[in-house]
């Protein structure tokens, strides 16, 4: 993929200092947040429809002269706008109204399409992916169009209908690195709670990905002044639910629909990311994810600075290798494929039963999707598969591999880990190297261990091992035909 790279120089704070268009059929990398990439594409002297992936953004962006469209805007507001507006129409909408929009403006082929946030599109394409597969499949029945982001993807995450766009890079001269301190942690939820009873001169801005982590937070408050911003769906589960251009509190959490594009104003305001490898939802990329949450406030005198409070457990792959990954990714793409065209090959009335009997479920392991009343196989969902590998067993697999990442994607990181003394506690390991022994039950390292932990003065849960003990892989095995799971140690 061709990839050209332009020098903007350390005088210049935004995009509109250096350039007076966005380039078209372009995949932009802006090369830092905040930079009034989507606001340069808002004041051109031309038609535009920008695409946002978040209702959050678009009313954070909509004025008089700018229209926001959401599931919540009707027809005839859309029409009324088009048919009064003098001069150029703005309209920013969420990724999901594009085939509604292409409808209702006449001559829509005129516009000027900016999808914001590209990155999102493979992030999010499994749970969004009707909306994504229509940007897909209309974008380039614009005459000019363009993907912007501040945090590209690598190579191999590029949608394969996006693989052969030509990149811009812009190369800020005047970027100065966040200062991100690593907190690696067993417990993500009482480190949170720490900082907060700790920071209390600063107004904290958490970015943490699960309602149900923030509730109980909250509860282990006292007396917390705090707001949550979230998405409308989620507002009956919390209490104190706010809109992102409410009123800052010294406490606010925000999920997902803020984490891209948002600004946030608050000269006193620290950003705090948690990332918890136990919840799926909450894991970011720190390429993409980590990148975009640092630079959502604007004006604060700390907002070079950001706190990431991660555990490097695994949840989804632990004890399958890269090479075991490969291979189980290589078949389920071969039977996939195979599945696609005989699925395809069935009579009407056949196929017709099979898109009725369709479920992602029971199809994501073959890579198979359904869009439009058609069954493909869909090679995106292998790349999203080894995606989520490589953020769970490479990346978070331990304070190092973090650091790394970080120190790639141009943070300046600190490793502050609270697991130094647990994983010093080398009786564990001394004594599995004594046994001499490839693999036990559970139940035998209770035996073994129990008595060692109660001299040591630390309890012994289901946890344990995960907590206390060297890398292993979880094995399933057959002894005297019966099944049983054992746990083989890295020493």
């Amino acid at each position: 993929m061709q990839n050209e790279k332009i020098l903007i120089d350390k005088n210049c704070h935004y995009l509109s200092d250096s350039i007076c268009h966005l380039p078209s059929h372009k995949i932009i990398n802006k090369g830092i947040t905040g930079c009034g990439g989507t606001t340069l594409e808002l004041n051109d002297n031309r038609n535009s429809l920008v695409l946002s992936p978040t209702k959050n953004l678009v009313v954070s962006k909509s004025s008089e002269d700018i229209l926001g469209v959401t599931g919540d805007t009707n027809n005839s507001t859309i029409k009324n706008y088009l048919m009064t507006k003098t001069g150029y129409k703005k309209i920013i909408a969420t990724y999901d109204a594009l085939p509604r929009l292409m409808e209702i403006i006449p001559n829509y082929q005129e516009y000027f399409l900016l999808i914001d946030e590209y990155h999102l599109l493979f992030n999010d394409y499994s749970f969004r992916n009707d909306a994504i597969m229509n940007i897909l499949n209309n974008f380039t029945k614009f005459n000019d169009w363009a993907f912007l982001t501040a945090t590209p993807l690598k190579p191999e995450c590029i949608l394969e209908e996006l693989k052969d766009i030509p990149q811009i890079t812009y190369e800020w001269q005047n970027a100065v690195p966040v200062k991100l301190t690593i907190k690696d942690t067993f417990y993500v939820q009482k480190e949170l709670i720490e900082l907060i009873n700790l920071y209390k001169d600063r107004n904290l801005h958490i970015f943490l990905n699960s309602i149900a982590t923030i509730n109980s937070v909250v509860k282990k408050l006292d007396n917390p002044d705090y707001r949550v911003v979230c998405s409308t769906n989620s507002k009956t589960k919390i209490r104190n639910y706010a809109d992102v251009n409410s009123e800052v509190k010294p406490i606010n959490f925000y999920t997902s629909c803020a984490f891209e594009g948002c600004d946030i104003y608050d000269e006193n305001g620290l950003c705090i990311i948690l990332s918890d490898t136990n919840i799926a939802t909450t894991v970011l990329d720190i390429a993409t994810k980590v990148r975009q949450v640092c630079g959502r406030l604007r004006d604060s005198k700390y907002k070079d600075e950001c706190i990431l409070i991660l555990n490097t457990n695994k949840h989804r792959y632990a004890g399958t290798t890269k090479t075991d990954f490969n291979n189980l990714v290589s078949d389920s793409k071969r039977r996939g494929q195979r599945k696609a065209q005989l699925v395809n090959e069935l009579g009407e009335d056949d196929y017709i039963t099979e898109l009725k009997l369709f479920s992602e479920e029971t199809y994501y392991n073959l890579y198979l999707n359904k869009h439009d009343n058609k069954i493909f196989y869909d090679d995106n969902l292998r790349k999203l598969d080894l995606y989520n590998y490589d953020l769970i067993n490479e990346i978070y697999s331990n304070s190092l591999s973090v650091l790394k990442e970080a120190q790639e994607n141009n943070f300046s990181p600190i490793i502050d880990s609270k697991k130094a003394e647990v994983q010093g506690l080398s009786f564990i390991r001394n004594k599995l190297i004594e046994l001499n022994k490839s693999e036990y039950t559970f139940e035998e390292l209770k035996e073994i261990f129990i008595p060692l932990f109660k001299q040591k003065k630390l309890s012994w849960s289901s946890k344990a091992i995960i907590l206390y003990f060297p890398k292993f892989k979880k094995v399933r095995k057959q002894v005297n035909r019966e099944r049983i799971t054992v746990y083989r140690f890295t020493l």
